[in-house]
């Protein structure tokens, strides 16, 4: 109990230095606020590439980023990707093609143990927005997990819009909490998740 309410506690205690990850500009309201209208639909995420090429990867997915505490990001340009992926990642940036895309995606910040992770379940249009939804993954009070440092993100390349973003995040209950745990967790989770940064990069956000 103790080990998951330092687990629990942790993940309130979470921002982001403007130096690590460039600019800042609000993308709309707190992870989780609000609903999807009826007529929203999915995005398909599809790389897009010169022909006779390789085709690019469409998405990044992992546990090990440099990124220090809880974000969720917009990437427009080429330069901001290149500058933003050298900050948080080793090795250079993936190839995208920015005149046709952007990149959508959420980081969970640092972790002191593994267990962790983040993903984008969904990115959905409606007449107005782009809507990204994404769910944070904790360890229970009885997981056995590494004794390492890690740092979720998961990044999507979609289609280009001038739309409206809203991101809407959701950590999942682990299971084995008690009652008590439950109360407690809740309460954590919505701190958590009104902690993220809100990163747009390389260009104006829809207002």
């Amino acid at each position: 109990m103790r080990e998951m309410r330092r687990r629990l506690s942790s993940m309130i205690a979470l921002g982001l230095t403007v130096g690590a990850f460039l600019y800042i500009s609000a993308l709309g309201p707190d992870p989780g606020a609000g609903d999807l209208p009826s007529d929203a639909k999915p995005i398909r995420v599809t790389p897009v590439n010169q022909a006779g090429a390789k085709a690019p990867e469409s998405e990044w997915l992992g546990t090990m980023s440099r990124a220090e505490f809880p974000a969720t990001v917009v990437v427009r340009s080429e330069g901001a990707w290149k500058a933003f992926w050298r900050r948080c990642h080793p090795g250079d940036p993936p190839q995208v093609d920015f005149r046709k895309n952007f990149i959508l995606g959420a980081y969970a910040g640092r972790q002191t143990t593994g267990g962790y992770s983040i993903h984008v379940v969904a990115i959905e249009e409606t007449p107005t927005e782009l809507v990204v939804r994404f769910e944070v993954t904790v360890p229970g009070p009885n997981d056995m997990v590494t004794q390492v440092l890690t740092s979720p993100y998961h990044l999507k390349v979609v289609p280009r819009s001038n739309k409206k973003i809203r991101f809407e995040g959701k950590v999942l209950e682990p299971a084995g909490l008690s009652p008590s745990e439950r109360r407690r967790f809740t309460e954590s989770a919505a701190s958590y998740l009104r902690s993220f940064w809100k990163l747009d990069l390389g260009g104006e956000a829809a207002i």
